[in-house]
C-alpha cells in the first residue's frame, strides 16, 4: 500500500527594531528613555493559506508628549503597502505588515501614504506592534529578517 507524504515547508521569521533617537535640544537637555522588543512570529506554513501573526513591544518613558513612527523597513524599497522579510541564505522573500490594531487594518508607518503613527502621552507608555504574514506565500524553509527602525519625536 502507498503512501503519499507531503513535506511542509516552515519558515522562522523574524523583525527586529532599531531605535533611532530624535533629540530636541533646549535650556536643558530631555531625552526619551525607550526599549523594543521585536517581532517574532514563529513558524509560517508555506503550504496553507492561514496567515501568521506575531507581536512586539516598544516601551518609552518620554518627559512630554510624543509621536512614535516607524521605518517601512530594509527590503521594503521605502513602500509601506507591503513590507518584506527576506531570507539570509537565497533570493527569497515574504510579505508582512506591521500594524497599531490588532485586527490589521491601521498601518503603523510614518503617517504618509496611508499609514498611521502613535500619539503617547508623557511618562511610561507600552506600545504593542502587531504583525500579520498573509497566507499563501511560497517560500523556501529558513529564516527570514527585516529591520525596522523607531522614530520617536517629542
Amino acid at each position: 500500500m502507498a503512501t503519499d507524504s507531503l513535506i511542509r515547508p516552515y519558515v522562522q521569521l523574524s523583525a527586529s527594531a532599531l531605535i533611532l533617537w530624535s533629540l530636541v535640544l533646549s535650556q536643558e537637555a530631555l531625552s526619551c528613555q525607550t526599549t523594543a522588543t521585536g517581532v517574532v512570529f514563529g513558524q509560517y506554513d508555506a503550504i496553507t493559506n492561514q496567515p501568521t501573526t506575531g507581536m512586539g513591544t516598544i516601551r518609552l518613558n518620554c518627559p512630554s508628549p510624543a509621536v512614535v513612527r516607524l521605518s517601512a523597513g530594509m527590503h521594503s524599497q521605502g513602500g509601506f503597502a507591503t513590507r518584506i522579510l527576506a531570507s539570509a541564505d537565497r533570493s527569497d522573500h515574504v510579505r508582512y505588515n506591521l500594524y497599531l490594531d490588532p485586527m490589521g487594518i491601521r498601518i503603523w508607518g510614518d503617517g504618509a501614504a496611508n499609514t498611521f503613527v502613535q500619539q503617547v502621552p508623557s511618562g511610561n507608555s507600552d506600545l504593542q506592534i502587531y504583525a500579520v504574514v498573509p497566507g499563501g506565500q511560497r517560500a523556501g524553509a529558513g529564516s527570514y529578517h527585516d529591520m525596522i527602525t523607531v522614530i520617536i519625536d517629542w
